[in-house]
């Protein structure tokens, strides 16, 4: 594995010629990180996800696609507290991730912040349903629907 370095901002206005050469190179390595958690190699995963993020500027939206999977790594880890930090960094950069309401939301109910668990899903359902299935593989559809609203009434 090739260790990158954070690069230097734009010193001239206007669009840098070397962001494509970042964005696809952040764009592989986001592509090794979700190999390495598909084989449970957390931390290592983690690393090269933060390899990614050191290549893209601040507002790119792929930052709060790499930020809520470095929350899932966190979670399948038990560190609660790194979940929320990183989905609140993912819905800094796209407020309206349901991946990173979804683990935030997790995360607060193993802390036993229920009401901001309750908040998160909330926000879940007020999002554009019909990315709901995307939000747990395991339910889909109106089961989803039924099983986050089970939560919000038990929630309080």
């Amino acid at each position: 594995m090739v260790k990158v370095t954070k690069r230097a901002p734009s010193a001239a206005m206007g669009a840098d010629p070397d962001d494509e050469v970042f964005q696809q190179r952040a764009l592989e390595l986001k592509d090794e990180a979700n190999a390495l958690y598909g084989e449970h190699k957390l931390k290592q995963a983690l690393e090269v996800y933060e390899q990614a993020l050191s290549l893209l500027e601040e507002g790119d939206a792929t930052r709060a696609m790499i930020h809520s999977n470095r929350a899932a790594c966190y979670s399948k880890m038990g560190a609660y507290a790194d979940v929320v930090s990183e989905a609140s960094q993912s819905l800094r950069v796209d407020a309206k991730s349901h991946k990173a309401y979804w683990h935030r939301a997790q995360a607060y109910l193993h802390l036993g912040q229920v009401a901001k668990a309750k908040k998160d899903l909330q926000n879940v359902l007020a999002l554009d349903g019909s990315e709901l299935p995307r939000v747990s593989p395991r339910l889909t559809g109106e089961g989803l629907l039924n099983w986050l609203q089970r939560c919000l009434s038990t929630a309080l």
